[in-house]
């Protein structure tokens, strides 16, 4: 029965998170921006990717010439595609859309969010011009930032470029930098889980080496 209590008490949470807000009762444009912006977040936790491409446009419409908000809505109309059916080639099209407003206004965790996603999707779409191009310009940004979460997770990226090319030294190089800036980070379940995964893929990657001492 508790069990049960449980399912409808985490059900009622998901499908509450994901109700579409009442923009008529907020005040200013930023604020009903931020509360589809909000609802984008719970659809995609929620893992509706198709839902996530319709609301995520009505996002980009909504935000008219506002581009952080912009750099938002591509970004998660991009993470749409991208797992509704590995829609790669719309998903490259978004995520470098949400990369240039990213830029444009200087919104470093957005920017973030769509070098990660784009360096996988270009190697989803074989444009390996793009990605190397695209990896170089990730390392400027990795060495330069003083924000621990975007050296984190843009040391992981580089990391998944040298492993999808078989360079594991690179690899391991560049992992184990992430996972030290990982430990600087809050610790939650999410951030000892990829921590765990990054282990699990070094580990890999000296077993394909033949270091089996390391291993």
């Amino acid at each position: 029965m508790k069990k049960w209590m449980f399912f409808l008490y985490i059900f009622s949470f998901v499908v509450y998170s994901q109700k579409t807000p009442n923009l008529s009762l907020l005040k200013t444009q930023n604020e009903k921006l931020q509360a589809w912006v909000d609802y984008c977040g719970a659809v995609s936790d929620a893992e509706n990717y198709k839902q996530l491409i319709t609301i995520a446009n009505q996002g980009i419409s909504l935000a008219k010439n506002n581009e952080i908000y912009l750099a938002k809505f591509y970004f998660y109309k991009g993470y749409g595609h991208e797992y509704n059916n590995n829609q790669y080639a719309e998903a490259v099209f978004c995520f470098e859309k949400s990369l240039y407003y990213a830029q444009k206004t200087k919104q470093l965790e957005d920017e973030t969010l769509a070098l990660m996603r784009l360096n996988y999707v270009y190697y989803s779409t074989n444009n390996f011009t793009k990605r190397k191009r695209l990896i170089d310009y990730i390392k400027k940004v990795a060495d330069t930032t003083k924000n621990i979460q975007t050296k984190s997770v843009l040391n992981g990226s580089i990391g998944e470029y040298y492993l999808d090319n078989s360079a594991y030294e690179p690899f391991i190089q560049y992992q184990l930098k992430a996972i030290n800036y990982k430990k600087l980070l809050p610790k939650n379940d999410s951030n000892l889980e990829n921590i765990g995964i990054s282990y699990s893929q070094i580990a890999s990657a000296y077993a394909k080496m033949k270091q089996f001492k390391k291993h």
